[in-house]
């Protein structure tokens, strides 16, 4: 069982504000368009694969509601912020044998939505988040999270210990007053481990950062393990 999130009393607070944002996680994540999609070439054991890296309802505790998507997502709309900025990282020399999501919440605490892609080969894996990596990330998501009435503070990296072969996480900070009850952060977590590409996206409210926090480090540990044993095993 991981950190229990479900266990803190939530607040009385303004949902509609995180619903907004959350609404970048849930639905939001645009893919990648024309010649720069990913080639398609899903398999069984791709699909395996893929959906042994999303959280589980067994990865959480009772007070989450939610669980794998069904059916199968589009493969290709995973990728975050692509199209943002006219700015779409290169794509199309990625090979996708299988995609999975899954969304769970906790009612006015958190929103969590998790995303993974298997492909050919683990370079791709690496190379796919590389490419979103970099500078361009941090507008990319400042505009992808901008709703009205809802201010954006602050957008970048942060640390995130080690995992998997390649990760990279960011923060945004939107709505409210600094330290007010109104003010959430959303992390976008990316994951690259064999060939297995995922990424997790969490949003809170800020004062239950800390608790949150801790959760998306289990997690990304989680799921980087089944990631790694799956891929192994569709060898």
């Amino acid at each position: 069982m991981l950190c229990r999130v479900g266990s803190i009393r939530p607040r009385v607070a303004a949902t509609a504000c995180i619903a907004a944002v959350a609404l970048v996680a849930g639905g939001g994540a645009r893919a990648a368009t024309g010649g720069n999609q990913e080639k398609l070439r899903l398999t069984q054991a791709g699909q395996a694969s893929a959906r042994a890296a999303v959280v589980h309802e067994a990865d959480l505790n009772s007070n989450w509601v939610g669980g794998i998507s069904q059916p199968p997502p589009d493969p290709h709309a995973h990728v975050p912020c692509a199209g943002e900025l006219r700015w779409s990282p290169k794509e199309s020399d990625i090979v996708v044998t299988g995609a999975a999501q899954a969304h769970y919440s906790i009612s006015r605490v958190v929103e969590l939505a998790s995303f993974a892609q298997s492909v050919r080969t683990p370079g791709m894996a690496i190379r796919g988040w590389q490419r979103w990596a970099t500078g361009m990330f941090v507008p990319c998501l400042r505009a992808a999270i901008a709703a009205p009435g809802v201010p954006v503070t602050s957008v970048g990296r942060m640390s995130f210990p080690a995992v998997g072969s390649f990760r990279a996480a960011y923060r945004a900070i939107a709505g409210g007053r600094a330290q007010g009850p109104y003010q959430f952060v959303q992390d976008w977590i990316l994951i690259a481990q064999e060939c297995v590409r995922l990424h997790l996206i969490v949003t809170t409210y800020r004062v239950y950062e800390a608790v949150v926090s801790k959760l998306e480090r289990q997690l990304a540990t989680v799921l980087a393990a089944r990631a790694a044993a799956a891929c192994v095993g569709s060898a």
